[in-house]
């Protein structure tokens, strides 16, 4: 404290509420807790109205409206871990909003992040990104979280192009080198699989 306080990164990020949002649906289900589900669905809806682009792209920013950089590249790990927040909210209380706004985020992912030899990538286009910042990559956890979001979005809206997408994207992590690169951290790579297992 003599020293000062640290510098707080004020941000609301997509991908970190999305995970926390999910955490509290399941939170609630689990123990019949409708506080927890309340408090997922506040946070949605924050995200929604600051993060949100216009209705004609479909996707999530990344550290909101207030950031002026916000929406020069969208970024997969923003998408792929509010649009699972989304689904989980819809299988946890049938609203109709929480699936048209998971279905437009996946519609965004499909249309603007798919990288024609598969998976996905990690973002859109960065105008401003030079040297190896501008080659594009797909991250093998954002990939996976990608999966482990459209999975239930195929099972309660089943439609080809969501399973193509999943199959895509698992044929992309599941290659020899892929694993090997991740050693023994391959549970999420587990869930998605047995979350997306009947679906592809």
């Amino acid at each position: 404290r003599a020293l000062g306080i640290p510098r707080v990164d004020t941000h609301e990020y997509g991908a970190d509420n999305g995970l926390l949002i999910a955490a509290y649906v399941t939170l609630g289900q689990a123990g019949h807790d409708a506080t927890a589900v309340a408090a997922a669905e506040r946070a949605a809806a924050r995200i929604l109205a600051t993060h949100a682009t216009d209705a004609s792209l479909g996707g999530i920013g990344h550290s909101g409206q207030s950031d002026p950089d916000d929406t020069r590249a969208l970024y997969l790990a923003d998408n792929a871990s509010f649009g699972f927040a989304l689904t989980r909210l819809y299988e946890a209380t049938g609203k109709a909003a929480y699936l048209d706004d998971a279905k437009r985020i996946a519609d965004f992912m499909m249309r603007e992040l798919a990288d024609p030899s598969g998976g996905f990538f990690a973002s859109t286009p960065d105008p401003t990104a030079v040297g190896v910042l501008a080659a594009r990559r797909r991250p093998f956890e954002d990939n996976v979280m990608a999966v482990r979001f459209l999975a239930p979005l195929a099972r309660i809206t089943p439609t080809d192009a969501y399973r193509a997408a999943i199959q895509r994207a698992l044929a992309a992590v599941t290659t020899r080198e892929a694993i090997d690169d991740r050693g023994r951290m391959v549970g999420d790579l587990m869930l998605a699989i047995e979350e997306s297992r009947g679906v592809r």
